[in-house]
């Protein structure tokens, strides 16, 4: 969905106090199925393999990441 898009719905599940599936959701930026299928935490907790695509989470993890820790910025790609 992109990285501004993905700024917007992590904005708005941290300012409603929901979920990241219901933010995008609500957005109508996917589907709640394709959510359930393309956004998996478990690929984020182990070292990435050459053929990993950040997909979705890559743009969200960015993004919560600059905004919890102020003074360290990610690049992301």
């Amino acid at each position: 969905i992109g990285y501004d898009k993905a700024a917007e719905v992590a904005k708005k599940a941290f300012k409603d106090k929901s979920t990241l599936r219901d933010a995008i959701i609500q957005l109508d930026y996917m589907s709640g199925e394709d959510f359930d299928r393309l956004v998996q935490p478990e690929q984020m907790i182990h070292p990435r393999t050459k053929d990993w695509s950040g997909g979705i989470i890559l743009p969200l993890f960015c993004y919560l990441l600059n905004s919890l820790f102020s003074q360290t910025r990610v690049k992301c790609k």
